[in-house]
């Protein structure tokens, strides 16, 4: 990302993973904690065959990006990402953009009512 770039990270994200506690049916899974808030950037992907074909399914991938810390880099697949109403669910472990100082990552923004 280019020093014009960063002023994109105007979006103050909640990502959120799942806990762990015992939900009283015997599954292991309980609803999404929320772990930190971080900027984020968006940029809502458009244009691919894939891309047509998952907003046909109501489905619209997604690049957040947001600074690479300690709290970022533990950021995993089955996490979300919440901005406001919108969630976002993490589809690929985050990569390291090429100057090293960002994260990237591929999600699919959930419908709103969903």
């Amino acid at each position: 990302m280019t020093r014009q770039a960063v002023a994109r990270l105007d979006r103050m994200l909640t990502f959120q993973k799942r806990g762990t506690g015992n939900d009283g049916y015997g599954n292991r899974r309980t609803e999404y904690e929320a772990q930190f808030d971080e900027p984020a950037a968006l940029a809502w992907r458009r244009g691919g065959e894939v891309q047509l074909a998952a907003r046909m399914q109501a489905r619209q991938p997604v690049i957040l990006t947001v600074r690479r810390n300690a709290r970022t880099m533990t950021i995993r697949p089955h996490w979300r990402a919440v901005w406001g109403d919108q969630k976002f669910d993490i589809r690929e472990q985050p990569t390291i953009a090429a100057d090293r100082r960002y994260l990237e990552m591929l999600a699919e923004a959930m419908p709103l009512n969903g």
